[in-house]
């Protein structure tokens, strides 16, 4: 009985390893990985003249000046290393 289940096991994942093998075949071939490197260097390069711009409106609207103040303290605590640590 343990053989008969092990079997339908086997039969019922052997399309989805096949699958996963295929997936496999097509990432490398097209260099998927590299790909998804790029774009994550360039989206997060991209987010360092969105801040400027976001720091330069809050910087021309005084009301803003609290919201201002708290998003720089969030990003030097958070973003940027400590010295002397």
């Amino acid at each position: 009985m343990l053989k008969t289940i092990q079997d339908k096991a086997r039969h019922r994942t052997r399309p989805l390893w096949a699958w996963l093998k295929l997936l496999w075949q097509r990432i490398d071939e097209d260099n998927m990985t590299t790909l998804a490197g790029n774009l994550a260097y360039v989206s997060l390069l991209s987010l360092v003249p969105l801040v400027a711009v976001v720091f330069a409106l809050f910087a021309a609207f005084p009301m803003f000046s609290d919201v201002s103040i708290q998003l720089r303290h969030f990003i030097f605590a958070n973003f940027l290393p400590a010295t002397g640590d």
